[in-house]
């Protein structure tokens, strides 16, 4: 089959449906060429988090509906993994589940781009809000950024967890081949 603008929308729907089968939810997928052999990084991930076994399972599921719909021009390689303790999140959708916990927003603006960290609060259809890391303990207060300026968003690492993961987390496997 030939490769087009609808390729990535076709893998996009089948690892979806792989990821209903298997009950994760599908965080991207990115299709990209170098070389002889495209590669296929399908990340997901699930409320209780996400196992090898689960990426697994994802990567079986899918690659029996990539061999169905054949939907990638020659070989290709699939790797399915979760996102690590540095998750990205789409905002705000993500923000009741995550409140919280400690996120990064990359904040851009007049003056260039910031980081900024803090406590998430929560978020609605214009803002986040969040508690910067810098204030003063017990100050509370509460920054609002706009969703329009915020360009990315990630959870930190728990201080426990980064100590056992030696500061990576996440689970990744489950690579495929096809000739």
């Amino acid at each position: 089959m030939a490769e087009g603008a609808g390729t990535e929308a076709r893998v996009a729907a089948l690892a979806e449906r792989a990821a209903r089968e298997v009950g994760v939810e599908v965080l991207s997928t990115r299709l990209t060429r170098g070389g002889r052999r495209a590669r296929l990084v399908v990340t997901i991930d699930r409320a209780e988090g996400v196992d090898i076994e689960t990426v697994s399972d994802m990567s079986h599921a899918l690659e029996r509906l990539l061999d169905q719909e054949d939907p990638i021009d020659g070989s290709y390689v699939l790797e399915v993994e979760s996102p690590g303790e540095r998750r990205p999140l789409r905002l705000p959708r993500d923000a009741e589940r995550f409140a919280g916990r400690a996120v990064e927003v990359l904040v851009r603006g007049v003056e260039g781009r910031r980081r900024v960290r803090g406590t998430l609060l929560g978020a609605d259809a214009a803002h986040v809000r969040l508690i910067p890391a810098d204030a003063p303990d017990g100050a509370g207060e509460v920054r609002e950024i706009p969703l329009a300026g915020v360009e990315e968003a990630r959870l930190m690492p728990e201080p426990a967890a980064a100590e056992r993961a030696g500061s990576r987390g996440g689970a990744r496997g489950a690579k495929g081949r096809r000739s």
